[in-house]
């Protein structure tokens, strides 16, 4: 009730490029003040008065993932049925946060994580089922380190040599099976010689 502000905002008509709705879907929105309309003074600091609905009124769970008041921020929408040329509207401005938790964004996954955190800090699980990545017990910091740029919003640089392993581990998950998938983006080298 009582949002100052609000936007539409469409998908573009090849958003899904085999033309089919894709159920329950996780969809990205990037804002920032290069829309017209948009500012961020008329948000809560953190952004946390954002809220999202389908094209039928309903509220829809998302999770900011990057806030960036100086330029471009980034939140996922579970969007129940994601079709070309769909509108979602944007609302905010009414100094009270949204009232839906951010890990029902990721329901029906067993771990989301940002990839953003720096040095030898854990990266959080999102998805709600605690499943924290932490750097293994011989990483060294300081090759463990997030820049800007990533596919989406930071990338995290796990640099690696041959004595050493500069990853994350994830505790043990025996309900996820045999069979799961993982996507993401990766930038995997060799050292050659």
């Amino acid at each position: 009730s009582a949002f100052a502000k609000f936007m539409n905002i469409t998908a573009s008509a090849t958003a899904v490029p085999s033309g089919e709705a894709v159920s329950m879907f996780p969809a990205l929105v990037r804002l920032s003040e290069n829309i017209e309309g948009f500012r961020y003074a008329d948000f809560m600091a953190d952004g946390s008065d954002l809220v999202f609905t389908d094209e039928s009124g309903r509220i829809l769970p998302c999770e900011i993932d990057t806030w960036n008041t100086e330029g471009e921020s980034l939140v996922w929408v579970k969007v129940p049925l994601f079709q070309n040329g769909m509108v979602l509207t944007a609302y905010w401005g009414r100094n009270t946060p949204s009232e839906v938790a951010s890990s029902a964004t990721w329901s029906g996954f067993t771990g989301v994580w940002h990839m953003n955190a720096s040095g030898s800090e854990s990266e959080a699980d999102v998805s709600g089922n605690g499943l924290d990545a932490s750097p293994w017990e011989s990483a060294k910091a300081e090759e463990m380190v997030s820049v800007s740029g990533g596919a989406v919003g930071a990338a995290r640089i796990n640099q690696s040599d041959d004595e050493v392993r500069n990853c994350l581990t994830v505790p043990s998950y025996p309900a996820i099976g045999d069979t799961f998938t993982v996507s993401g983006w990766f930038n995997a080298y060799a050292k050659l010689g």
